[in-house]
């Protein structure tokens, strides 16, 4: 009887195999996971393939991952979007909501609800850190006289309203992240 960890080690092994396709060889795997400075045997690479080894470190998916350039979410749920897979022991989801469950943008067991949004405010922050260098960079290029400019064509568009409400907007999200880490902050 296979077990959900044998599957999950099946699934991944065969992913891995179909990844590197026909022109490449386990050694290969192997001599780029050395590149990476992760070095993976090719005995191992080749025991993952054929679901021998039955646990894979997430470091070698990783670098396994890399090697083959491809998320490393794609070998632990291949088949997107829609090939069933057993997420949990007798839990199925087709693949793509399985990466999204494993990534936490979807809720598929009883996570709590502040779980969920600390992923989402964390993401979100992300995106508000980079939309904040971005600014800065572009009203750098800009200059005071083209952001009056844009100020008075767009009302509140010029990059320091934009920056400033950005700026605002990421603060924001960072106490609402430190309240749900911290209830007691």
């Amino acid at each position: 009887m296979t077990t959900w960890a044998d599957g999950t080690a099946q699934r991944i092994g065969t992913a891995i195999k179909e990844a590197r396709g026909n022109s490449r060889t386990a050694q290969w795997v192997a001599d780029r996971t050395q590149e990476l400075g992760h070095p993976i045997s090719r005995t191992a690479i080749s025991e993952y393939e054929t679901g021998k080894r039955k646990t894979m470190p997430v470091s070698d998916l990783v670098v396994i991952a890399r090697a083959l350039n491809v998320p490393p979410a794609l070998l632990l749920y291949p088949g997107q979007p829609d090939a069933a897979i057993e997420y949990l022991p007798g839990k199925e989801l087709c693949s793509i909501d399985a990466v999204q469950a494993f990534a936490g943008e979807r809720s598929v067991v009883d996570e709590t609800r502040e779980s969920i949004a600390l992923l989402r405010l964390a993401r979100r922050w992300r995106a508000l850190v980079a939309d904040v260098a971005a600014l800065e960079h572009a009203q750098s290029l800009a200059g005071d006289e083209d952001d009056e400019v844009m100020d008075n064509l767009l009302p509140g568009q010029s990059y320091t309203k934009r920056l400033e409400n950005t700026r605002k907007e990421r603060d924001e999200v960072r106490t609402a992240i430190t309240k749900l880490m911290d209830p007691d902050a």
